[in-house]
């Protein structure tokens, strides 16, 4: 899947548990339609450093992210079970592109 859109928060560099490697996560904002109708998905994006210039990457920065979707549950902080939607990333870079109007799977 390839998703267009704006980088939401801070982007964090963590390590995974098992295997070690470095990896920066961060939340992407995909808009659609028009202002009247503008939709907003949120995604989790997870993308391991080698893959990804963490330099050029920050709240705000519109980019263009390929990768993998998975759904991750959890419990949130009442304890009640949530999912949310995460994007294992094979390629994340900047973009020019500023909103989402198609979605290629």
């Amino acid at each position: 899947m390839i998703i267009y859109g704006t980088i939401a928060t801070s982007v964090e560099k963590k390590t995974a548990v098992e295997s070690k490697k470095e990896y920066v996560e961060f939340r992407l904002a995909e808009n659609w339609g028009k202002e009247e109708t503008k939709t907003t998905t949120w995604y989790t994006v997870r993308a391991f450093i080698n893959e990804v210039s963490a330099d050029l990457l920050g709240r705000g920065v519109s980019v263009c992210v390929e990768g993998k979707l998975k759904d991750s549950a959890y419990l949130n902080k009442e304890g009640k079970p949530t999912t949310s939607l995460v994007v294992l990333a094979f390629k994340c870079e900047p973009s020019d592109r500023k909103n989402s109007s198609s979605n290629q799977a």
